[in-house]
């Protein structure tokens, strides 16, 4: 006879306190069992191989999205739910992420690992922008820096452009969008600030990868632009390279 089943049938106050601290155990212990079977099953690679395919299968299912959509737009529907995140979102503002979980969240977007880099994502995301009018309507503009240097450009020479998303060049790995480009030869220049390029190696690297598809580049540094002088002799010289 089962634990479950004497203590239905008992009346004795002390046998029940026992029995059900034998069944407390038997569930502990059977809980416990659970665990370390769960342990090794998951240990294996091809479960867990399989675990994913069936996940992505079942999710990438119409019917998944248009239930997953109906429980989203029913929660955003809640005020408990939209209080609750705002809440969540002001609690941690300011707030700086431990280096593990910087390292973490960034060997998340490495290679394949990145969700933006795989095509299909990059079909959606695509259509999607372009289906967006405010997208459609709206122009790339140039921050405070790289306002100033093309101010600077078009004291020297009306030939420069600042790019408004429609120039793009094709490198080895990439694809880039200058900030300047010429309209009548293949030069380039970029603006840098040091805030955003903090690789030392990353101004020869951009400048090399240009060269290889014939486009020279040149390179100002934010603070450059303390020395006004010297910014527009740098930019001459840049701009008569190769002139005859």
């Amino acid at each position: 006879m089962s634990i479950k089943a004497k203590l239905r049938l008992s009346n004795n106050h002390e046998h029940v306190v026992k029995l059900r601290q034998q069944l407390e155990k038997a569930r502990i212990v059977h809980r416990e069992e659970n665990i370390l079977k769960q342990k090794a099953f998951w240990a294996k690679p091809e479960n867990r191989l399989a675990q994913k395919e069936r996940i992505t299968l079942n999710h990438s299912t119409p019917e998944y999205k248009a239930q997953a959509r109906q429980r989203m737009l029913k929660q955003h529907q809640n005020p408990e739910f939209v209080l609750a995140q705002k809440r969540s979102t002001i609690k941690n503002i300011g707030k700086k992420r431990t280096l593990e979980c910087r390292k973490k969240l960034s060997e998340q977007k490495i290679g394949d690992k990145n969700p933006t880099k795989r095509p299909e994502v990059k079909d959606k995301i695509s259509k999607a922008l372009k289906g967006n009018s405010n997208w459609q309507n709206s122009k790339h503009r140039p921050n405070n820096g790289e306002q100033l240097l093309f101010n600077l450009i078009n004291t020297i020479t009306n030939d420069y452009r600042y790019n408004q998303d429609e120039k793009y060049f094709q490198l080895k790995n990439r694809i880039k969008l200058p900030d300047f480009y010429s309209i009548t030869s293949s030069k380039v220049i970029e603006y840098f600030g040091v805030y955003w390029h903090k690789d030392p190696n990353e101004e020869n690297t951009l400048i090399a990868e240009f060269a290889e598809i014939g486009v020279d580049c040149l390179i100002i540094w934010d603070y450059e632009m303390k020395n006004v002088n010297k910014v527009v002799q740098k930019i001459k010289l840049f701009i008569t390279k190769g002139e005859k």
